[in-house]
């Protein structure tokens, strides 16, 4: 009797390593082909996401080129101006009239810019132009400040006449 017991025993050993042979490396095999399928996939799609950000970002820096490219044009035009040049060399009253009217439709032809000014050599508004809701305002010569301290005079004042800061 006491073969009859061994034999089932056996036959369950037998079975057991019979499933871990053949089905275990299958299991793993597949584990195996799933996870590199995966990562293939997820790598092919990080490849889109990216030549995307790349996509935008060039396009994003050629908008930005483009409205940098505007803004110095408008400065320069600006510059350019004899009504501004006329004001700055003779400081008369009636070129300054004509300097405030130049810088008044640029605001307001250009509605990019909240205030036009002209800072003397040392820093004084000269000329001021407001650019508000309500439209555009000619700042009277009382309400004129120094900004002799702020940064971006100091920082462009150390260039050279005609260099863009």
């Amino acid at each position: 009797m006491k073969s009859d017991r061994v034999i089932p025993s056996v036959k369950r050993r037998g079975v057991l390593s019979y499933f871990l042979r053949i089905w275990v490396p299958l299991v793993i095999t597949s584990l195996i082909a799933f996870l590199l399928y995966f990562m293939e996939g997820t790598s092919y799609e990080r490849q889109l996401i990216h030549g995307e950000q790349v996509q935008q970002v060039q396009l994003s820096l050629s908008s930005l080129q483009r409205d940098i490219s505007g803004v110095l044009r408008e400065l320069r035009y600006l510059a350019a101006s004899d009504t501004l040049k006329r004001f700055i060399i003779s400081g008369k009253e009636e070129d300054r009239k004509a300097a405030e009217n130049t810088m008044a439709q640029f605001a307001r032809h250009m509605e990019r810019y909240d205030q036009v000014r002209w800072l003397d050599l040392a820093g004084r508004e000269r000329l001021r132009v407001d650019l508000r809701n309500e439209g555009v305002r000619i700042v009277p010569q009382e309400e004129l400040q120094d900004k002799s301290s702020r940064y971006y005079f100091t920082d462009a004042i150390v260039h050279s006449p005609g260099e863009i800061y």
